[in-house]
């Protein structure tokens, strides 16, 4: 047994003696993929934080209260009543109309507004952030947007010859933005090594991706965990979690859900629940990109967000019942389906 294993160590050596430099080629190649699959990898959780941060950053109070005060003033009863009037496809009439509310009644609010947008649209375009998740989120609300407000910004691109909308254009013209089919994710990994290389470094070359796959893995559920380490430890996030549930208990007062929606008395209650409802969509959008890990957090918050869609439901439906919001909380809500689904599945 000795010999047997002394001659297979010297065949050994004699082998890598023989092929020493194709050896040594075989693993630069892999290494070469390693680094180059890590440095992608880095980017695109760099690019994949900062499209949250801009998540984040909209479902801050001033945001969120200027998309309130358009929306209150475009669905109120003489606006209405105005564009109703306006003489059907006169798109002169429409455009001086909106430009008049812009300038009469929302320019701080749009422009506010436009900050935000224009601030994404540029980190999107500059491949700073990500895509597929600013558009899961955005791009509904930059449809509505140009939508209501494109013929003041047309307006304004005449007198100073401007194109303000140019770069929120260029993001919802990108293939993440129209391509309604799932979305292909390439590589470009350069010059192509010779195939008897890549054959040679395969073995290799496998392990060095299970193990990238495994650290990515073990950062999603690293991510996922310290949602919820802050969902229990930071003050502002335990103070929006009590202030989520007294709105809940004060909408149930409410003679109906426009009231508690609409009325001065009730608006910070309702705002409380739309803080924590985006938080939910937060973590709905990262389970999707898979930047959150789904079985930890299924594990740790199906139970907080099940019940809590279904309590808050009564919001939401008011949500998308607004013109133009039918796809607001759409990944919570195709979440909330499948987690309510595994809880069912696994109860028998």
């Amino acid at each position: 047994m000795r010999k047997e294993i002394s001659k297979f160590l010297s065949a050994f050596g004699q082998w890598t003696g023989k092929y020493n430099e194709l050896i040594k080629l075989a693993f630069v190649i892999v290494a070469a993929f390693w680094v180059l699959f890590e440095y992608k990898g880095k980017q695109e959780e760099a690019r994949v934080e900062r499209t949250i941060g801009y998540i984040n950053q909209s479902t801050k109070d001033d945001l969120l209260k200027a998309e309130i005060s358009m929306t209150k003033f475009l669905t109120n009863k003489a606006t209405v009543e105005k564009l109703n009037s306006l003489p059907e496809g006169d798109k002169k009439a429409y455009a001086d109309f909106m430009v008049q509310i812009v300038e009469n009644s929302l320019m701080t609010e749009v422009w506010q507004t436009y900050n935000f947008y224009k601030s994404l649209a540029i980190c999107v375009n500059a491949n700073l952030c990500e895509a597929a998740t600013a558009c899961i989120r955005f791009r509904r609300d930059l449809d509505i947007f140009i939508e209501n407000f494109g013929p003041y910004f047309e307006r304004y691109r005449s007198e100073h010859h401007d194109d303000a909308l140019k770069p929120i254009r260029t993001l919802l013209a990108g293939k993440s933005c129209t391509s309604s089919s799932e979305r292909e994710e390439a590589m470009d990994l350069g010059t192509v090594p010779q195939w008897m290389t890549v054959i040679i470094a395969l073995g290799a070359g496998g392990v060095a991706i299970w193990s990238i796959c495994s650290q990515r893995s073990i950062a999603r559920k690293r991510a996922a965990v310290d949602v919820f380490i802050k969902t229990e430890m930071d003050e502002k996030m335990i103070v929006a979690y009590d202030c989520f549930h007294a709105g809940l208990n004060e909408m149930k007062k409410a003679k109906n859900i426009e009231e508690f929606c609409k009325s001065d008395p009730s608006r910070p209650h309702y705002l409380a629940i739309r803080k924590y409802l985006n938080i939910h969509e937060l973590i709905a959008v990262g389970i999707k990109e898979n930047v959150l890990d789904e079985t930890v957090c299924y594990e740790y918050w199906a139970d907080t967000l099940t019940n809590g869609y279904s309590d808050a439901k009564p919001v939401i439906d008011y949500v998308r019942n607004r013109p133009k919001n039918k796809y607001t909380y759409s990944e919570l809500e195709a979440l909330n389906l499948g987690w309510l689904e595994r809880k069912n599945k696994a109860a028998g």
